[in-house]
């Protein structure tokens, strides 16, 4: 924690939830809300890729994206409950598949999950840049900073097992 953020905190106790919205911006409540919906998103998904992945080390990084996921909606959700922000709608609390589908495989569950980082990746980014508060600016850092500690891990992961595309050499 920030020397700003623990000043924030200080600063915050005692006061109501009407008190503590009039310092948060509206990029910042936006952002907030639109950052959970997403975590929402990619939980769903992710429960759902998670029925059909074959590989073992697979299913491992889907599980470990599953934990990190609870782990942030936790966090945002005290953080907006805190603020006073409305919630979006939560996702089912289970999506188990009894049928396999041979489109989804794991090369399009890596490329999906790799996706979704690289688009998680953009709103940490937004949100980092248009937070005044250093507590939530704090927030869209980190999680921009595991974010990409994931992404570069998967991307290994996806060379190692053959499934990101090559790029064409350039050779003038």
């Amino acid at each position: 924690m920030t020397i700003m953020e623990t000043i924030e905190k200080l600063g915050n106790i005692g006061k109501d939830v009407k008190q503590k919205q009039q310092e948060l911006t509206i990029f910042e409540a936006a952002n907030l809300w639109h950052l959970l919906t997403a975590r929402y998103d990619a939980y769903e998904t992710n429960s759902i890729l998670a029925n059909f992945a074959d590989a073992i080390d697979l299913k491992a990084i889907l599980n470990k994206g599953h934990s990190t996921l609870q782990k942030q909606i936790v966090e945002l959700e005290k953080l907006m409950e805190n603020y006073g922000i409305v919630m979006p709608p939560k996702p089912p609390r289970a999506t188990n598949s009894t049928s396999v589908i041979q489109a989804i495989n794991d090369r399009y569950i890596y490329r999906q999950v790799l996706m979704g980082i690289q688009g998680f990746m953009q709103i940490h980014l937004t949100g980092f840049l248009e937070s005044m508060s250093p507590e939530i600016r704090e927030l869209f850092r980190r999680y921009l900073q595991e974010e990409t500690a994931m992404y570069d891990n998967l991307l290994e992961y996806g060379k190692m097992k053959g499934y990101v595309d090559n790029f064409p050499v350039f050779r003038p």
